[in-house]
């Protein structure tokens, strides 16, 4: 019902238009169809659709592990795609000003990537070792950094084996798989002043704005356990080990660490043992903002325009972090740690655009044109890793993004 409304309205509005013009081209259409309508007060509106892409460089992100697939889990290869998004303007202008109200929401993107690493995954540096030389580590300050500290004699760990994810010398296990991901959203809230003279070629204004940025990425491994025995066997990583050294809290199940083949319960074979990694993220931003506007060509039937937007905003900043160490086979075993925090921080924001109009009538012109937005002093999901030290975690805020495309639609103004 709606829609045959909104449909009918449509026609209505167009065929009105339509008759107007008619009756108004015995008096010399094409004068009055162009003719000037900025002398007194209007409403503005318009809506837009828009198709923007982000950037997806994370400084310093990088990946859990090291060797030859380190690049398939490195969250800064994300390549996202250009998304629809949507704009929506309102406001009422003068010869002299102008006021408007601006809604867009640039998009919700996503990326993921999932398949099997190339070679089994050593905790503790053993490649070339207990695993084939070429085999992959886990990445040295990285996001499994407990994992790593409590099978590494040297950082207080375990010393009796070396302990990774199958295949390694001694075992031809499936290969390990993983799963990682990047979502990320914006959207922005502006309520904008700007001088609206038309002898003027550029025209400043200021606004309040709000921006809202909210990210999720992860990383999960799952593979084989295995742990050969260098000194004393004990046929698994134990639980005194990551909780100790390794600063992990005992979620639940057996709390028993976890086991190889030889483990007592297991029957033969090694745990399955599942690595994961979330960070969450959101930004609340708000400010205020300079514009510079300015009209590039002003034809009759064609039009170019451009601004350039600059301002320094609140930050809210906010961060969660979540790390689950699993283990099933002949008992079920987990560990992980929890981090949140939040801060304030001074961001910084800018965008450029230029635009074309194409008048349709006195009141409604067709618009398109390319932007783009530079976003600094943000918290990016990724770059969580960075923010944790030992058992201490403070959100990491030090990311940039740029969010640019295409946009299209109508403006009004009566």
């Amino acid at each position: 019902m709606l829609r045959t409304t909104l449909k009918a309205c449509l026609l209505l509005a167009v065929a009105v238009e339509f008759g107007m013009s008619t009756v108004q081209a015995q008096n010399g259409f094409w004068a009055d169809l162009f003719s000037d309508q900025s002398d007194c007060v209007q409403f503005v509106a318009s809506g837009q659709a828009m198709y923007m892409g982000r950037n997806s460089r994370v400084v310093p992100g990088g990946s859990p592990i090291a060797g030859p697939d380190a690049r398939l889990l490195d969250p800064d290869n994300a390549a996202f795609s250009h998304e629809p998004g949507y704009r929506f303007l309102i406001g009422v202008q003068s010869p002299e000003h102008r006021i408007e109200a601006v809604f867009s929401q640039y998009g919700d993107w996503q990326w993921a990537r999932s398949g099997s690493l190339t070679a089994g995954l050593s905790f503790d540096g053993a490649a070339g070792t207990s695993w084939p030389a070429g085999a992959n580590t886990l990445a040295v300050g990285s996001l499994f950094e407990p994992l790593r500290i409590a099978s590494t004699a040297g950082l207080g760990g375990e010393g009796d084996e070396d302990d990774g994810l199958g295949p390694n010398a001694g075992f031809n296990d499936p290969l390990p798989t993983y799963q990682v991901y990047y979502n990320s959203s914006l959207q922005d809230l502006q309520v904008n002043m700007i001088s609206n003279d038309p002898c003027a070629e550029v025209r400043i204004g200021f606004g309040y704005r709000n921006l809202q940025l909210n990210e999720n990425a992860g990383v999960l491994i799952r593979g084989s356990y295995r742990a050969t025995d260098i000194g004393a066997a004990n046929n698994g990583l134990s639980h005194a080990a990551l909780t100790g050294p390794g600063g992990l809290t005992f979620m639940g199940g057996a709390a028993n660490g976890f086991g190889d083949e030889a483990a007592p319960g297991n029957g033969g074979l090694p745990d399955q043992l599942t690595l994961s990694h979330q960070a969450l993220t959101s930004n609340d931003l708000n400010g205020f903002q300079m514009i510079v506007d300015a009209c590039l060509l002003d034809l009759p039937r064609f039009n170019i325009t451009t601004y350039v937007k600059a301002g320094a905003y609140h930050n809210h900043a906010r961060g969660r972090v979540r790390e689950r160490y699993t283990g099933t086979g002949g008992d079920f075993s987990q560990y992980g740690r929890d981090f949140e925090d939040s801060k304030d921080v001074v961001s910084f924001v800018g965008g450029v655009a230029v635009k074309a109009g194409i008048p349709l009538s006195n009141h409604l012109q067709f618009t398109g044109g390319y932007e783009g937005n530079f976003i600094s002093g943000v918290a990016l999901s990724p770059e969580q890793a960075s923010g944790i030290h030992g058992n201490r975690y403070q959100v990491a805020t030090d990311g940039q993004l740029v969010v640019h495309g295409a946009t299209f639609g109508l403006e009004l103004t009566y």
